[in-house]
């Protein structure tokens, strides 16, 4: 699967040096309903709930994708406005690890009394970590979800890294239609590295998209 990481020019710029990508924990992103969309009516259950979010947030970490490059709002969000970079892996499907996004409307339900308890509940924690609000629709988000012992690190600043591999394959660096960054730089930085196409983005005349303006080089 090809997937799309946008990032400022600083972080893409690292994150090509390194050849790694940062992984986050469900407390430390901008949705407050990460692995919190379920409805807690009661003072009791969101105690409990928290006693379940607690030791997954600990010991739980992902890298956040986007399935394409051409929407201009997730260019504007997370690759600093247009100034930024989107780069493209080659990802491997890995069901236990790989999840597409399911968005929806409302809150999910805790098991109700009179289900099988154990089994509603393990089906109901399969999928809160791939349950977002259905106003986030526009990032077309795919993670990689994994126990933080699968990650690099922690470095020192406490942070878990997933470096490129053959799980992560580097396969295109996309610059923003803003951006500075120039594919002398971007090669350099990638020296030693095959199959990488370095694209510059423009925004379309004739919808709202980024597409492609022309392509700069190719790593042989």
């Amino acid at each position: 699967m090809r997937v799309y990481k946008f990032l400022s020019k600083k972080w893409a710029m690292e994150s090509l040096r390194k050849r790694q990508l940062k992984a986050s924990r469900f407390s430390e992103v901008n949705d407050p309903f990460e692995f919190n969309c379920i409805d807690l009516p009661d003072p009791i259950l969101r105690a409990t709930w928290r006693g379940i979010f607690q030791p997954m947030d600990s010991s739980t970490g992902f890298v956040s994708f986007s399935k394409n490059w051409n929407n201009p709002v997730v260019w504007g969000h997370y690759a600093d406005n247009h100034h930024g970079l989107a780069l493209g892996f080659d990802i491997r499907d890995d069901p236990t690890r790989l999840m597409e996004i399911d968005y929806v409307e409302e809150l999910l339900s805790l098991p109700s009394a009179t289900e099988h308890q154990t089994a509603a509940l393990n089906a109901l924690l399969k999928k809160v970590p791939k349950t977002k609000f259905a106003h986030w629709k526009y990032e077309d988000e795919v993670r990689w979800l994994d126990s933080l012992g699968f990650f690099d690190g922690p470095d020192e600043k406490g942070k878990y890294f997933l470096p490129y591999s053959d799980h992560l394959k580097l396969r295109e660096v996309i610059i923003g239609a803003k951006s500075q960054a120039t594919s002398c730089e971007i090669n350099e930085v990638l020296e030693g590295a095959e199959g990488v196409t370095i694209t510059t983005a423009r925004i379309a005349f004739r919808s709202f998209s980024v597409v492609t303006q022309h392509a700069r080089s190719k790593q042989k």
